[in-house]
């Protein structure tokens, strides 16, 4: 567990002793350790849960769903948005990601807000935008179709202008529905595709519904990718920091 994580945890647990903070950091690591080993996810998943499940701001409007809300304003003040938008920052060693919840209607200018505030260029969605699309007031000028082995449109790579000097793109991911997972061949396709475009260094907004599942997955498996020998201790130690960044 790095120096880095363990303190921002501890402060997280504001009211206990420091002793006591510290018995509540090893207690987490080695029973989540324990269950990676046997492989038990379900159970890694639950003890998580419950250690983190009194962490999170109170739900609001702008938010699909209580169990999925940042832990603090982090992202307001880093950007200084001015209210409150249901996104978590989570720098990694290639890319500082900005996971987030896709927007109530009501609330697409603040979305906006934060892509260009926080100079966004690209955006990785891993939901079709069907029902109503965010940047559909913005004109698109570029999109290619990228197909599966199937030859059946797999994801879109759109670039949008927002201003006359500002361009965003965008990464759409069909194949990825709710609770479930895409195969291995089109989840690959579009990582490679995504891994082969994207900068270093630089803000990548990414979403799905809740901005939780299938965008902690992805980031995920970016993390471990791009590590050089991952065993049991790197797994947790990586899933830990995800979830303490971002709940569920």
């Amino acid at each position: 567990m790095t120096h880095i994580f363990k303190n921002n945890i501890l402060n997280k647990y504001g009211l206990c002793s420091d002793e006591d903070r510290e018995k509540i950091i090893i207690g987490i690591e080695s029973k989540v350790y324990r269950n990676v080993v046997s492989r038990n996810f379900r159970e890694v998943i639950r003890v998580t849960d419950k250690a983190l499940e009194n962490l999170s701001m109170k739900m609001t409007p702008y938010d699909i769903c209580s169990v999925v809300t940042p832990y603090n304003d982090e992202i307001q003040e880093m950007f200084g948005i001015g209210t409150y938008i249901n996104a978590s920052y989570i720098p990694t060693d290639l890319t500082h990601y900005i996971a987030c919840q896709f927007p109530k209607k009501e609330f697409i200018h603040l979305f906006i807000k934060l892509i260009t505030k926080s100079n966004t260029k690209l955006i990785i969605s891993l939901i079709d935008c069907k029902e109503y699309d965010y940047l559909e007031n913005f004109k698109r000028i570029d999109r290619d179709v990228i197909k599966d082995e199937y030859d059946n449109d797999l994801f879109f790579d759109e670039t949008y202008k927002i201003t006359e000097k500002y361009f965003l793109r965008r990464l759409r991911f069909f194949k990825w529905k709710d609770f479930d997972i895409p195969t291995k061949s089109d989840f690959l396709k579009f990582y490679n595709y995504f891994n082969d475009i994207r900068s270093e260094d630089t803000n990548i907004i990414i979403h799905c519904k809740a901005g939780a599942g299938r965008t902690g997955a992805f980031i995920f498996y970016d993390i471990l990718k791009h590590e050089k020998n991952v065993d049991n201790f790197i797994f947790t130690r990586k899933f830990l920091y995800l979830r303490y960044k971002r709940p569920r």
